[in-house]
């Protein structure tokens, strides 16, 4: 399966071949395969456009939102825990769909705030990777941006709020999607 966000053009398909138990590849012999450092070159494969379907069957956790998010783009929903520990890793992937070629926005802001609504910590996050960024999007496309920084360090135990929202360091906005979390 071609992983969300995978950008238009041609890619490498490689295969290696393991041991169980064994970190490393088994060396290929013979005439008419082509090797590399990273493995043998089974074939390319050209990638067309990016999906316009998400499928979830193989997303762990995913949970639905379907919310417009700024210009163009509908955050379709996320998949991440929602327990973590302060200071530790709080992965958390966000699914996209672009409503219009090139979506306004390229980024959003994710805030923690507390139940009484105050921010207790907050970051900005790409839409998605480098190698697709929203400039490159086309109406339709589905893409999913990955972020895993850690839990911040100041948060107490108890239940807090994610808010996503579109993002330019000029503006403000209200959050449109949510969830809840809480900190053991």
């Amino acid at each position: 399966m071609i992983p969300l966000g995978t950008p238009p053009g041609d890619y490498r398909l490689l295969a290696n071949v393991y041991v169980s138990g064994s970190p490393n590849p088994l060396t290929p012999t013979g005439s008419g395969v082509s090797l590399g450092a990273d493995g043998m070159q089974v074939r390319t494969i050209h990638v067309s456009r990016a999906s316009d379907h998400l499928w979830i069957r193989g997303i762990g956790g995913y949970q639905p939102i379907g919310h417009t998010v700024g210009s163009g783009v509908e955050l379709l929903g996320f998949a991440g825990s929602t327990d973590f520990t302060t200071g530790s890793s709080a992965p958390l992937s966000l699914y996209w769909k672009a409503l219009a070629d090139r979506p306004g926005i390229s980024t959003v802001r994710a805030e923690i705030a507390s139940g009484n609504g105050s921010v207790a910590a907050a970051s900005t996050l790409p839409l998605a990777s480098q190698g697709f960024p929203a400039a490159a999007w086309r109406t339709g496309d589905v893409v999913s941006g990955d972020d895993s920084g850690a839990g911040p360090r100041s948060l107490g135990p108890g239940q807090y709020q994610l808010r996503i929202r579109p993002w330019k360091a000029t503006e403000r906005r209200h959050p449109v999607a949510r969830r809840w979390f809480s900190e053991p």
